[in-house]
C-alpha cells in the first residue's frame, strides 16, 4: 500500500496524521437530508432572480397653494429601473403651472393634476390652488376660533363666551367684535393676522353698549354704586381712544367731562352728544348666564352663519 499526499509519496504513519486532522476540522453533511425536491413550487422559490420592478415615486400625493401665501410647491420625483429623464406637465397650466425641476406654481383657484413621466412610467399629484385670504376672511377666522376655544373672565369665573357682536368700528371695512360673557365685555381687531384685545371692560349695577354706526363710536354706559358714566370709545390708528367721557358722581355732586384725554367743558361733551344721537344706535345689553340684548348667541350654527 503506497500514500501520496500533494503528488507526493509520504509514509503510512504521515498518512494516519492527516486524516486524523481532516477528521477533526468538520463534521460530515449527510447530503440526503440536504437535498431539496425537484418540484415547481421549489424551482420557483429556489431557482428565480428577483428583480425590481421599474418605477417612479412623487414626494407628494397631494397638495394645496394658497394664492397670497406660499404660491408654490416643490415635487420631486424618485425613479428606479428606467432609463431617461423625469418629465413634468400639468393638466391645466392656467391652474398651476409646472417648472423643468418640478417646481408647481399656483395661477388661479382651482383643481390640477401634476404628472410626471419616465420612460412610460408616470406619477400624479393632486394640486388644490386656494383664493388669496382677504383681510375679512382672517379676521372672521381668528373671531371663529375665539369664540370657539377662548376663556373669558366676569363675575361668574371663567369660561367661554355667551354671545357676540360684529360692526365696522373703525370704518376700514373689516369687522371687529364684541364678545360678552355676563357683564364683562371684549373688544377685539383683527390687525397683522392676529386678533388683537382693544378693550375688556364690564360694569357694576345696569350697563350697556351703544353703536353709532355712521360715526364709528362705541358707548359704554353704566350705571350703580351712586354714579352715572358714559364713555365714548373710537379706534385711532389702530388703538383704542376714549373720544369723549361724561360721568357724574352723585356722592360728591360733581361732574366729569373729558374729550380725548384732557379736561373739557359741559357744553362740548353736549355737543358731541347732539351730533351723536341724530342717528339711532344699536343697544347692546349683556347678561349674566345669557348672550343679552343685541348679542348673538355663541352657537355653532350662529358661527358658522355670520363669521364668514
Amino acid at each position: 500500500m503506497r500514500y501520496f499526499s500533494n503528488g507526493t509519496e509520504i509514509t503510512n504513519q504521515e498518512y494516519t496524521s492527516l486524516v486524523k486532522q481532516e477528521e477533526g476540522s468538520e463534521t460530515a453533511v449527510d447530503v440526503e437530508k440536504i437535498l431539496i425536491k425537484n418540484t415547481p413550487a421549489n424551482r420557483t422559490k429556489y431557482l428565480s432572480v428577483k428583480s425590481k420592478k421599474p418605477s417612479i415615486k412623487l414626494n407628494k400625493s397631494s397638495a394645496t397653494i394658497a394664492l397670497g401665501g406660499k404660491t408654490s410647491v416643490q415635487l420631486k420625483a424618485t425613479i428606479s429601473g428606467i432609463k431617461g429623464n423625469v418629465t413634468w406637465s400639468s393638466k391645466n397650466s392656467k391652474i398651476a403651472s409646472v417648472s423643468k425641476s418640478g417646481k408647481v406654481t399656483g395661477k388661479r383657484a382651482g383643481n390640477t393634476v401634476i404628472t410626471a413621466r419616465a420612460g412610460k412610467y408616470m406619477a400624479k399629484c393632486k394640486i388644490t390652488v386656494r383664493k388669496k385670504k382677504t383681510a375679512k376672511k382672517t379676521a372672521m377666522d381668528l373671531y371663529r376660533k375665539l369664540l370657539e376655544k377662548g376663556k373669558f373672565d366676569s363675575t361668574e369665573g371663567k369660561g367661554s363666551a355667551y354671545g357676540f357682536y360684529l360692526f365696522d368700528l373703525d370704518g376700514n371695512g373689516v369687522k371687529e367684535i364684541l364678545i360678552t360673557r355676563g357683564k364683562v365685555c371684549y373688544l377685539y381687531t383683527c390687525r397683522q393676522n392676529k386678533a388683537v384685545r382693544l378693550l375688556a371692560r364690564g360694569g357694576w349695577g345696569g350697563s350697556k353698549w351703544m353703536y353709532y354706526k355712521k360715526k364709528h363710536v362705541l358707548l359704554f354706559e353704566q350705571g350703580g354704586a351712586g354714579i352715572h358714566e358714559k364713555t365714548y370709545y373710537a379706534i385711532k390708528n389702530g388703538k383704542i381712544v376714549d373720544a369723549a367721557h361724561n360721568s357724574y358722581d352723585y356722592n360728591v355732586n360733581k361732574h366729569y367731562y373729558e374729550q380725548n384725554g384732557k379736561k373739557t367743558t359741559k357744553k362740548k361733551i353736549e355737543a358731541y352728544e347732539r351730533q351723536l344721537n341724530k342717528e339711532k344706535p344699536v343697544t347692546l345689553e349683556p347678561n349674566i348666564g345669557i348672550a343679552g340684548k343685541g348679542f348673538r348667541k355663541n352657537t355653532a350654527a350662529n358661527r358658522k352663519r355670520y363669521l364668514k
